[in-house]
């Protein structure tokens, strides 16, 4: 009985800190949101709500609004949320060009940000793109949206 108990103990210490349970407890912090991406090389998890107040699933066409998201470290530590820089954009790859105005971006809480200033002015696919900075070390996440 003793041996299981050791066994068991065991199991849950080497869990305690594996990368898998890190990145289940970052997601679930951010279930709120509607869309979850990872960044390019996987060290953050941002939630998006791409459209403020309205349709969470796609942002307004041809309409200013803001675009609220948070950012977890997606080994867990959640230490990491200090002193991020964040830049936020939107371009038109494929038409070589952006939006007309550069959003500005607000701290709401730890990891919690509104970017306001978005008006995406053509229909088409847009490439939205967070850049995570901590350090010297800038991460970007990105995500194809659509206006409607």
């Amino acid at each position: 009985m003793i041996r299981a108990l050791a066994l068991i103990a065991l199991f849950f210490v080497g869990c305690a800190g594996s990368p898998r349970i890190d990145a289940i407890a970052a997601r679930a912090r951010l279930v709120a949101f509607p869309h979850i991406i990872e960044s390019n090389d996987g060290m953050w998890l941002v939630g998006i709500d791409l459209s403020g107040d309205g349709d969470a699933h796609t942002p307004p066409f041809d309409t200013p609004y803001a675009l609220s998201f948070a950012i977890e470290p997606a080994d867990g530590d959640r230490s990491n949320l200090a002193d991020v820089t964040i830049v936020v954009d939107c371009t038109m790859p494929q038409h070589g060009h952006g939006m007309n105005v550069v959003p500005s971006v607000r701290r709401s809480g730890p990891g919690r940000f509104t970017a306001r200033g978005f008006e995406l002015f053509m229909e088409g696919e847009w490439l939205l793109t967070i850049d995570i900075t901590k350090g010297i070390y800038t991460e970007r996440a990105q995500w194809w949206i659509e206006p409607q």
